[in-house]
């Protein structure tokens, strides 16, 4: 009977060593966070007809190709756009790190919003494996909706796009 009760006792011993081990925190990245947040993009434009291109970079499915939208006049805005924006995020910080880049080009603005640089999209890397691991999961923003607002004589045109 003792030779048993000392078995079970490792046993248990064992066991729970094993579960208290087995965390969710598997990657070693610490907590990943998901949520939804607002962010306002403000930028000057003088044409009375415009187009604004949103573009995200699509590094996971979630980020949507045609995000809906509405446009409001706004009679304190002159010779600038905002665009309030309504973002789902994956990150392990509370309050990811977001790139906005505006670029203008006739009558066209271009709104760059990703966690990635629009120039440089890929993280860098190393020449050498020295072991293979588990990936982290990928930290992204996806804007699901917006609102343009612009003086009352202007004229938007939008579209959204996604970049692979």
């Amino acid at each position: 009977m003792k030779v048993n009760k000392k078995i079970a006792t490792i046993f248990f011993a064992v066991v729970s060593l094993f579960f208290a081990s087995c965390s969710e925190d598997t990657d070693g990245f610490g907590e990943y966070y998901e949520g939804t947040f607002s962010d306002e993009v403000v930028f000057n434009f003088i044409p009375d007809s415009s187009f604004i291109i949103l573009e995200q970079l699509g590094i996971v499915s979630r980020i949507k190709e045609n995000v809906p939208y509405s446009i409001e006049d706004d009679q304190s805005l002159i010779d600038s756009i905002k665009l309030k924006m309504f973002v789902s995020y994956g990150s392990y910080n509370q309050n990811p790190k977001v790139i906005k880049q505006t670029s203008q080009n006739n009558d066209s603005v271009y709104v760059w919003y990703s966690t990635r640089n629009k120039y440089y999209k890929t993280l860098s890397k190393s020449n050498t494996i020295a072991e293979v691991e588990t990936s982290p999961k990928l930290e992204y923003v996806s804007v699901d909706s917006l609102v343009i607002y612009k003086a009352e004589n202007k004229f938007i045109k939008f579209f959204s796009r996604v970049v692979k």
